[in-house]
């Protein structure tokens, strides 16, 4: 009887186990996916993000940044759309938004700040810890904790990006419509930089830095799930 209910409990276990790789696989197959589809912004409806972001936008004014507005972001892992507040600083050459994020039962503000020169990309962004896909080499990431301020922020964003650097050319934004435009300029180049990678090293890099530390265990069986379809 004993052994019946160890083999029981084993078969339990295992079910369970290949139900979350099956989750997973398929959150890492809509992740592959949607890195590879365009984004669209339309204008979020009044109280959209409510008072959440209140004091990091008095915090972002103080700063010298402009609001652009709120918008919603619609794509493929999100129908519904992801509320965000968008603004730039005084050159247009440091954008970003930010926006409400509950974690672990905590609400945080994220905040993202992009600079963008012809064929490179600067991002610092405020957030709690992520997987992320793996990035081109022309896409620069900082993630900073979520203890830091967005005075901080800036300052590791300007340092990272060389933005007092005269030698550098950043192209500026002065509105929405330019804002978007060069976020959908930049968003091609890294979809061209995927669809150019060798699909097998492009699965490997991708499962690198999204398993982190769980790479070693689970990455042979993402690999078959994720090539089953």
């Amino acid at each position: 009887m004993f052994l019946i209910l160890l083999i029981g409990v084993a078969a339990v276990f295992i079910l369970r186990l290949r139900a979350r790789l099956a989750s997973l696989a398929e959150q890492i197959r809509q992740l592959r996916a949607n890195a590879l589809e365009p984004v669209s912004y339309r204008p979020a409806p009044a109280g959209a993000l409510g008072e959440s972001v209140a004091k990091a936008t008095a915090e972002a004014e103080r700063l010298g940044f402009t609001m652009l507005g709120d918008y919603l972001e619609d794509s493929s892992l999100d129908a519904t759309g992801r509320a965000m507040r968008w603004f730039v600083d005084p050159t247009g050459t440091t954008f970003g938004w930010l926006a409400p994020f509950a974690a672990l039962g905590q609400q945080h503000i994220v905040v993202v700040l992009m600079s963008h020169e012809l064929a490179a990309q600067t991002i610092t962004s405020r957030q709690p810890p992520a997987s992320l896909l793996s990035r081109p080499p022309f896409v620069d990431l900082t993630t900073l904790p979520m203890t830091s301020s967005l005075t901080e922020v800036v300052a590791k964003h300007r340092k990272r990006a060389q933005l007092d650097d005269e030698e550098r050319a950043f192209i500026p934004v002065r509105a929405f419509d330019q804002l978007t435009a060069e976020l959908d300029r930049m968003r091609d180049n890294v979809i061209a930089w995927r669809k150019a990678q060798p699909a097998d090293e492009l699965l490997d890099a991708d499962l690198r830095s999204l398993l982190g530390a769980q790479y070693g265990k689970l990455a042979g069986a993402m690999r078959r799930r994720l090539a089953a379809r």
